[in-house]
């Protein structure tokens, strides 16, 4: 679990990364409102806050680095991942935005960091747990969000 902050959350990965320099970095992050699995593409070098993160920091429309790309691409296999879900008969779709809060700088910085490495990354969203929702939100019970987990895994053969 990372903290939900601009600050810390890329630095923790990185360190788990540094530790077990795995072959694949899938982030996962709940979305109120979102009723599908989205499989995010594209990472976008701004960070523009609606609401303060964990640390009270609420960045508005600037850079997560001013040297940085514009976007980066997801190294999933995302149609395939779709796939895969589709015919698993969980919801699914491939997103062309991770949004501009924690979550897509997160997304940013991790692809950022593994341009010269051939490793797979990417982030993906989830909706809410039935306990979470409220006033009629969209969500996918636990055990269909595991399943979704292993279904990814098992069409990447990790």
């Amino acid at each position: 679990l990372l903290p939900v902050t601009f600050e810390e959350s890329f630095l923790r990965l990185q360190q788990k990364i540094e530790t077990f320099n795995p072959d694949v970095v899938m982030c996962f992050g709940q979305a109120a409102g979102r009723s599908a699995i989205e499989l995010e593409s594209i990472a976008v070098n701004e960070i523009h806050a609606d609401i303060k993160d964990n640390n009270g920091q609420q960045p508005q429309k600037q850079a997560i680095n001013d040297q940085g790309e514009p976007t980066y691409l997801s190294t999933l296999p995302l149609g395939g991942m779709e796939g895969a879900l589709k015919e698993a008969g969980l919801p699914v779709k491939i997103s062309k935005s991770a949004g501009s809060f924690v979550c897509n700088y997160l997304f940013y910085r991790l692809m950022e960091s593994n341009q010269d490495i051939e490793r797979l990354c990417g982030f993906i969203h989830v909706p809410l747990l039935p306990e979470q929702a409220k006033d009629n939100q969209p969500y996918l019970s636990f055990d269909e969000l595991k399943n979704a987990v292993s279904v990814i895994l098992t069409y990447i053969n990790y």
